[in-house]
């Protein structure tokens, strides 16, 4: 008879387990659920928020002036056979070329000082100041142009 009441009394106390951990684990699952279905809101909230940004782009872009010439190319090389060159590789092949050309430049620049201050004994704080008066030079026509740049038509001015 205690056998029976210590079975009985056992059993009760696993229903009692096993519905605690059937509460916990729905109650898990439903915050599981809750977190999919934010997740899932703030994803289409993302969503809404690009298309309306790319809704207002395309309303700024149907509102900019154009110019008449829209062709590609400088001075007189604006020629029709000239706009097949007129591609993204193109403009990545001459950017690079342009940078090339800029760092050979800036080394011939500093390698020739070095030489000129050697050979006709300038002190190296002239040279120093003949190298800064470069550097700030550079970057005032970068400032100036970028100012100039961005109230123009960009594509032409790159």
């Amino acid at each position: 008879m205690v056998q029976l009441e210590e079975d009985t009394a056992q059993t009760d106390a696993a229903k009692r387990t096993s519905d605690v951990e059937l509460n916990l684990l729905s109650e898990s699952r439903l915050d599981i659920s809750e977190k999919q279905r934010a997740q899932k809101i703030n994803k289409n909230m993302e969503e809404d928020e690009r298309v309306n940004t790319k809704k207002e782009i395309d309303a700024y872009e149907r509102e900019m002036m154009l110019t008449e010439d829209v062709r590609c190319g400088f001075w007189i090389f604006k020629g029709a056979c000239f706009q097949r060159f007129a591609t993204q590789t193109t403009y990545v092949l001459l950017y690079g070329l342009v940078g090339c050309v800029f760092s050979m430049t800036y080394a011939y620049f500093n390698g020739t000082l070095t030489t000129i201050e050697k050979r006709f004994k300038i002190p190296s704080k002239n040279t120093g100041i003949i190298a800064i008066g470069n550097n700030i030079s550079q970057m005032t026509v970068s400032a100036a142009l970028s100012y100039y740049a961005g109230k123009g038509h960009r594509p032409r001015w790159i």
